[in-house]
């Protein structure tokens, strides 16, 4: 990855970052991301919310795993958490287009929608989205 587009993030960090991104919604639970994101005031609380299943995850390992898996549910890497939520989103609007593919009439609107407005402005999505609209 790293050679094909001229980066120095480390392909391992990515990897084990998008395997736990999500770790925090085992206690949670998802909330979908247009409410999360809808006002700051939402996402500064959701973002508290994750930050203490974070914790509590972590205390229900043994002590000698807490800290190495506390740096693997928060990664600090800028590039590395945005390529995650790149991957993250790109995963989604497969989804929608796998439910449309089975005729799920309510996402005929959402899939051109997800791709230019929500997908593209991420980096790199821009080589996996179609050149037309898939309805």
């Amino acid at each position: 990855m790293c050679g094909y587009f001229g980066g120095r993030v480390d392909a391992g960090a990515v990897a084990v970052a998008a395997l736990y991104h999500d770790a925090s919604e085992i206690l949670t639970g998802d909330m979908p991301t247009p409410i999360k994101y809808y006002n700051p005031d939402i996402r500064d609380a959701y973002k508290q919310v994750e930050a203490i299943a974070c914790r509590k995850l972590t205390g229900m390992l043994p002590q000698r795993l807490q800290d190495i898996y506390a740096g693997l549910l928060t990664p600090a890497d800028p590039e590395v958490e945005e390529l995650v939520k790149a991957a993250d989103k790109l995963s989604a609007h497969i989804k929608c287009l796998e439910e449309l593919k089975a005729d799920d009439p309510t996402l005929q609107y959402t899939i051109p929608y997800s791709a230019r407005e929500y997908i593209s402005p991420v980096p790199y999505t821009h080589l996996t989205l179609p050149t037309s609209d898939p309805v």
